[in-house]
């Protein structure tokens, strides 16, 4: 099941990347939320509440004069086209007591730096425990890291495909 009807406050200034695992971190929890107890005093030890969401991050493939460069195995590799979708994949997990998310990107890697943003801004207004986010290491998904351009000194990063 998609859900897609949560979006970030504006005032969250994000690229769509971080905006989408963000949103999709968003989702998961809110979907647990309902079912987590008020006081963690009452929780109940043997219980564990689960909810899961996903989101495509799949590039848009439409302008060649601003192609979205591939990470992994070199430099100079533009997309063409699109094979199978690439999601931002997300469990929520409360014991009552504890609330965090994990986060999955079809992506090569994805900065610390943003991992962190993403940390700072959500730990607080959702009230979680932690918050891990990770990539599937995919090699046919746009780059997010900045080397996989159309040369070894330009970068590959496509601020279309981050701002979509």
């Amino acid at each position: 099941m998609i859900i897609s009807n949560f979006t970030c406050p504006k005032h969250w200034a994000l690229n769509r990347v971080t905006r989408t695992a963000l949103n999709t971190l968003c989702i998961a929890v809110c979907m647990v939320a309902p079912f987590v107890p008020a006081h963690s005093a009452f929780a109940n030890p043997d219980t564990l509440e689960v909810g899961f969401a996903q989101e495509s991050i799949t590039p848009v493939i439409d302008d060649p004069s601003d192609p979205i460069w591939i990470a992994g195995f070199g430099q100079n590799r533009k997309a063409e086209s699109v094979h199978d979708k690439l999601w931002a994949r997300a469990v929520a997990l409360s014991d009552g007591k504890t609330r965090g998310v994990i986060v999955a990107l079809d992506a090569i890697g994805f900065m610390h730096n943003d991992i962190i943003d993403i940390r700072r801004i959500v730990q607080s207004e959702l009230n979680l425990d932690f918050v891990v986010i990770t990539s599937t290491h995919d090699h046919e998904a746009p780059d997010l890291i900045g080397i996989w351009g159309p040369s070894l000194f330009k970068s590959g990063v496509s601020q279309k495909y981050l701002n979509m």
